[in-house]
């Protein structure tokens, strides 16, 4: 385990943090249009 391994988990956390608030607010935003 290498410090890149650190940034690269960092980085990959912080995609999927972004990814999964920008799913919860698009089905509600889906369903609302819908």
């Amino acid at each position: 385990m290498r410090k890149r391994n650190r940034r690269a988990y960092i980085r990959w956390a912080a995609f999927c943090a972004a990814a999964l608030t920008l799913a919860a607010l698009r089905v509600p935003l889906d369903a609302g249009v819908l």
